[in-house]
């Protein structure tokens, strides 16, 4: 240490004079030498002079108290400077006691007074190095302490402001909770309480059990991340990623449990799934129609028919084209299958290319166009295509190969209609509103190819340009599935005659 140097040098064997022990002998020898040195001298003055022994035995009392006096006062003048420099030390160790325990600089003095006994210049100087040191550890420990309070800020800042549940327990309970964990829970308060007692009045269920505890679910977040969703009586249902960790520390038990809601993650990842589902389901139509008639090529035709084929090939890769181009720019179901632009549309004209472009993919089916009239609609041409592309070829699907299949156009009291009527197992009058939901399927057609989106995509379509889908009872047996729009006019001699006011403008 820097003070060391100050150090007094360590002292021999016997009484050093600037010892305590030292410095009162001293004042013995002078206290005798000087009353013995009066004593003798008056002494020797009264026996000069032939005094009378009273006198002289008064005067050697007097001259011994006199000697005494000025023994005592040589005493108590060492033991005032003593004392000064003793307090004048008493207070500076004080003085930088109290400033080393609050960390601040140590002021390096001069203790080494040559006033003070050796003994306690030394326990001075010992003192001062130990106040040095405590000095020092101070202001390293209170750097410490501000560093430590500045990192606890800013986790609780980052805690109080992180959007994912955080939960300390301690002992099976709560020490520390964040707003998002009040919000997820519901419950404003949470110290003090046990998981179960937080989630009381939320269910939870994970992706594989329909119900689970909250104890379950801390003993599965310690083991691996956990899907769980979280529902009470006056909130919707949302999904959370939990996960929770053991402090080392096993005196108090304590584990952090987070939980990240996913509810947003689960419906963008559902919507993705659901629209690669629609594009891959129709997707199916147009790439079959191209390998029919890749395979009608392959056999002798007349030029017509071979031109027809190819040009019937050629519309159904464009309109696969589309789906993809649609897929690529779509963010949920309804946006990929509503109409970019809504048009006048001749219906027949769309209805007779359809049947006629999957006529000949299914050369041993029956299938046959009825009209009774050529209405025009306000629509988009790619997308009543879908319609009725899904309608036929779910009849090919369910239909016996024996029975034809019919689609009808027809118009009444500003509707147009357009009817596939197949002699299919049907379908039961229970099943016929749920029959057009997402991914639904009729018991008695479960065994058969298909993912349940056909007659979805059929439903949304139809909505989305104004009208509605059903599905009928065919007299006799089987299923009629009809779409209804909106009726914006005729074709008359191949024109378009649209109404004055077409029933497509109120209901778009």
């Amino acid at each position: 240490m820097a003070r060391s140097q100050n150090r007094p040098t360590p002292r021999g064997p016997g009484p050093a004079p600037d010892t305590i022990g030292g410095r009162l002998a001293i004042i013995m020898v002078l206290l005798a030498f000087v009353t013995a040195a009066v004593v003798i001298g008056v002494d020797t003055t009264l026996a000069l002079l032939d005094l009378p022994v009273r006198t002289v035995m008064f005067t050697s009392i007097l001259a011994g108290a006199l000697a005494a006096a000025a023994g005592a006062g040589l005493a108590f003048w060492m033991t005032r400077r003593t004392r000064e420099s003793i307090v004048l030390l008493v207070d500076r160790v004080k003085t930088q006691g109290y400033m080393a325990a609050e960390g601040a600089p140590y002021v390096t003095g001069e203790v080494d007074d040559p006033s003070l006994p050796a003994e306690l210049r030394e326990l001075a100087a010992v003192v001062e190095d130990l106040l040095e040191h405590l000095g020092t550890r101070q202001a390293e420990l209170k750097d410490a302490i501000r560093d430590a309070e500045a990192a606890e800020e800013t986790l609780g800042v980052v805690v109080s402001e992180s959007t994912e549940v955080k939960i300390l327990l301690e002992d099976g309970r709560v020490v520390l909770a964040n707003p998002a964990a009040a919000t997820a829970l519901d419950r404003p308060m949470l110290l003090g309480v046990t998981m179960g007692e937080a989630l009381a009045d939320i269910d939870l269920r994970s992706e594989d059990s329909p119900s689970i505890t909250p104890l379950q679910l801390l003993e599965r977040a310690l083991e691996e991340p956990t899907m769980v969703a979280l529902t009470s009586a006056d909130r919707a249902e949302r999904w959370y990623v939990a996960q929770a960790v053991r402090h080392p520390d096993d005196l108090h038990n304590r584990i952090l449990f987070s939980a990240r809601d996913v509810t947003e993650e689960r419906r963008l990842e559902q919507i993705r799934a659901e629209i690669v589902s629609i594009v891959s389901h129709d997707l199916r139509s147009p790439l079959s129609v191209v390998v029919g008639y890749l395979d009608l090529l392959r056999a002798p035709l007349a030029d017509e028919a071979r031109n027809r084929a190819i040009d019937t090939a050629q519309r159904s890769a464009a309109r696969m084209a589309d789906l993809l181009e649609d897929l690529l720019s779509a963010t949920r179901a309804e946006e990929l299958l509503a109409p970019s632009e809504l048009t006048p549309l001749p219906l027949l004209m769309v209805v007779e290319e359809v049947v006629g472009s999957l006529g000949p993919t299914h050369a041993e089916r029956v299938l046959r166009l009825e009209h009774d009239c050529s209405p025009v609609v306000m629509g988009e041409d790619k997308r009543l295509r879908q319609v009725l592309v899904n309608l036929v070829t779910n009849a090919f699907k369910y239909a016996p190969e024996t029975e034809p299949i019919v689609v009808r156009v027809t118009c009444a009291a500003g509707r147009a209609q357009v009817a596939v009527v197949d002699r299919g197992p049907g379908v039961p009058e229970d099943e016929r509103v749920r029959i057009f939901e997402r991914f639904a399927r009729v018991e008695t057609t479960s065994e058969r190819p298909g993912v349940g989106l056909g007659l979805y995509i059929v439903s949304i379509i139809s909505r989305n340009h104004g009208g509605s889908a059903r599905v009928e009872e065919t007299p006799g047996g089987g299923a009629t599935f009809v779409v209804d729009l909106p009726l914006a006019g005729h074709l008359v001699d191949g024109e378009l005659v649209l109404d004055e006011s077409p029933a497509g403008d109120s209901a778009l």
